[in-house]
């Protein structure tokens, strides 16, 4: 399942400059400049916060739509409504 959000949500984007940062941040360097270090330290936390909040969704919604598909398959309408509400 590929995300498609674009703009503030484009999570590969902001996946790949999370691995960027990342790489950057454990330079033995990066202290040097305690300002760029500061100013990495908190786009890494917001990046992360951003990168783990779409992985946690796609991990729903993956499992939401396995759950359509078997409740669809079986003709279990309660567990068909059960999976509508967890995607609510």
């Amino acid at each position: 399942m590929k995300l498609l959000f674009g703009g503030i949500f484009d999570y590969e984007a902001k996946s790949t400059r999370l691995a960027e940062i990342q790489k950057e941040w454990e330079s033995p360097h990066v202290w040097e400049n305690k300002e760029r270090a500061q100013a990495l330290g908190k786009e890494r936390a917001e990046l992360q916060n951003i990168v783990d909040s779409f992985t946690r969704l796609k991990s729903n919604l993956s499992d939401s739509e396995a759950l359509l598909e078997l409740a669809s398959e079986d003709n279990d309408e309660n567990t068909f409504h059960d999976a509508l509400q967890d995607l609510d």
